[in-house]
């Protein structure tokens, strides 16, 4: 294989494209911009518009998962679901959405995985460097830092799918900054493809997803 790579690397980097993808490719087809903030940062679409396409109703519904998102996943929004548990006691149990538990479990499941490498019960630590929504006029110290670790982590969390709740022992914090963007572009590709755009790219700071 590194062979191969080496005598030809731009086929070994790039395979070839199979041409019936883009066998339905319309070169007449009216292609559409839209892109706006969210999130803390810049979000974006083009896709290849059907006929009867309604651009004000599609915009409504990305609006629609903007909302819900930042109502639900945003460690930013005071007002936020997520804001509400880190401000809880530890060991009471809060209702989330079923959108919330897809994530969280998912977070879990990486967590596990990566042992600990992606951790969605970082915050405190998060908080400490700021790069949360309270900023911080100095570094932390290294017991500052320990303190934060120790309080907080993935396994210090409890989610119960079946009921749709979330509790946290100890001072775990939950920050899902590392997912709710990837989530929320799976989304955006969704209501697209709902809308009955097939051929759509969108991207969410940097988080992308291609179909067509």
């Amino acid at each position: 294989m590194v062979a191969d790579a080496r005598a030809d690397p731009i086929r070994y980097v790039v395979p070839p494209i199979d041409p019936a993808a883009l066998s339905r490719w319309d070169r007449s087809a009216r292609v559409v911009d839209h892109g706006g903030a969210t999130m803390g940062t810049r979000w974006h679409i083009r896709y290849a518009a059907p006929d009867d396409v309604v651009a004000e109703r599609l915009y409504e519904a990305i609006e629609r998962v903007f909302a819900g998102v930042i109502s639900d996943m945003s460690h930013w929004a005071a007002d936020s679901r997520l804001s509400a548990i880190n401000r809880s006691a530890p060991g009471e149990w809060h209702s989330i959405s079923d959108e919330f538990v897809e994530v969280l479990a998912t977070s879990l499941e990486v967590a596990a995985a990566s042992g600990g490498a992606f951790d969605p019960a970082i915050g405190a630590l998060v908080a400490r460097w700021g790069y949360g929504p309270v900023a911080v006029d100095r570094l932390p110290t290294i017991d500052e830092i320990a303190a934060a670790r120790a309080g907080g982590g993935w396994r210090q969390l409890e989610l119960d799918r079946a009921g749709c709740r979330v509790r946290r022992h100890g001072e775990a914090r939950l920050d899902l900054s590392g997912i709710a963007k990837g989530h929320a572009v799976d989304r955006l590709s969704k209501i697209l493809t709902e809308h009955g755009i097939s051929h759509q790219l969108v991207e969410i700071g940097g988080e992308f997803v291609g179909r067509g």
